[in-house]
């Protein structure tokens, strides 16, 4: 998973955001692990949706709560978007 998708994941709640990314990736693929499945295609699909929600809407900087389809399931959105 990029970084995009990787943020996107974590703001959803799925694992915690460390330091550094490799701690970051382990913890949000510990959280998915029993969701994720083994279909490659539905695997490749979702990285893919992830990877442009988090270059689009859920940026790192300025992400764009106000719009986002995911804002009602979004820790992110719960904590830091008032």
């Amino acid at each position: 998973m990029d970084s995009n998708a990787l943020r996107v994941v974590v703001r959803l709640g799925y694992g915690e955001e460390k330091k550094d990314y490799g701690a970051t990736y382990r913890a949000a693929k510990l959280a998915l692990a029993d969701q994720i499945g083994t279909d490659c295609t539905w695997l490749v699909e979702v990285h893919q949706l992830l990877r442009r929600h988090g270059q689009e809407l859920c940026r790192t900087n300025h992400p764009a709560c106000r719009i986002c389809p995911l804002a009602a399931n979004c820790d992110y959105q719960r904590r830091v978007v008032r």
